[in-house]
């Protein structure tokens, strides 16, 4: 009977091992949920509607609730950093949102001026306009990754279109930087990994082809402009920062079997990165 007991015993212990062995190897959703909050206007110089306008469109799907409050407010602190700027930090997000507005509507309408002494010169040059909006990209084991994009059109010959990556520890609500992932000593390593990405993308079968589209292959290196998923990292170049402006935004991801080795161990994305390399 007590050998039977203690089977029992033993049963039940090796089953709540494995199971949480499984648990740790599986991708868990995060408790973190969003609301979409939609803002826009339009504003006529002289509040004329035959005078030139400036469009403003916003669209915010922020983080919304959380089972700790405390780190609630410091994830979305972060988040409307990186969505409009440091400026608006400690406003709530909507409240935030609508702080903005009217912020870069009073901008703009400091042109009334210019138009005032300068009629003759005026005209299309003075329609601006700008649009923002956000995508959360990964919500699960503990991170969080979403990118802002934004387009601004302020008279010139074309607009201009940005993304914006950041990735979020939910433990701590801090943001996740290249020095929290990889040692200084291997980005060369990893530089080497994106550009090779990025040639294996285009259909090369080597980097030196990619200046042939007009890459410019020493600007292709690890930045800040990152986010992770179940996948890899994926980083985002925007126009002109590594190619002419009509190859637009170069997006790499580079897959976590490659990046491993390069990765920290006490890195708090490691487990993830190894975890995923397995599968």
């Amino acid at each position: 009977m007590r050998t039977l007991r203690k089977f029992t015993i033993l049963s039940i212990i090796c089953s709540a091992v494995l199971i949480g062995c499984k648990d740790e190897k599986i991708l868990k959703d995060n408790d973190l949920s969003f609301d979409t909050y939609k803002i826009g206007k339009k504003q006529h110089l002289l509040n004329d509607t035959t005078k030139a306008a400036c469009n403003f469109q916003l669209t915010m799907t922020f983080p919304d609730k959380y089972p700790n409050e405390e780190l609630l407010k410091k994830i979305q602190k972060e988040f409307i950093i990186t969505f409009i700027g440091e400026k608006y930090e400690n406003l709530a997000p909507k409240e935030a949102a609508n702080k903005y507005e009217t912020d870069y509507i009073a901008d703009y309408m400091s042109l009334e001026n210019i138009y005032k002494e300068e009629p003759e010169n005026s005209g299309a040059w003075m329609n601006y306009e700008q649009i923002l909006d956000n995508k959360i990209l990964f919500n699960k084991n503990d991170f969080l990754s979403y990118g802002v994009n934004l387009y601004t059109f302020t008279g010139g010959a074309h607009g201009m279109s940005s993304t914006v990556f950041q990735v979020l520890n939910l433990k701590t609500a801090a943001p996740i930087k290249l020095n929290d992932i990889f040692e200084d000593r291997n980005l060369d390593k990893v530089g080497e990994l994106i550009r090779m990405s990025l040639a294996q993308k285009l259909g090369y079968n080597a980097i030196s082809k990619l200046e042939d589209d007009g890459y410019d292959v020493a600007a292709i290196v690890p930045t800040e402009n990152f986010y992770i998923n179940e996948t890899g990292i994926t980083w985002l170049y925007n126009p002109y920062e590594i190619a002419a402006y009509v190859v637009g935004k170069s997006e790499i991801i580079v897959p976590y079997a490659d990046l491993l080795i390069y990765i920290n161990e006490d890195s708090a994305v490691y487990p993830l990165a190894k975890m995923q390399s397995n599968n």
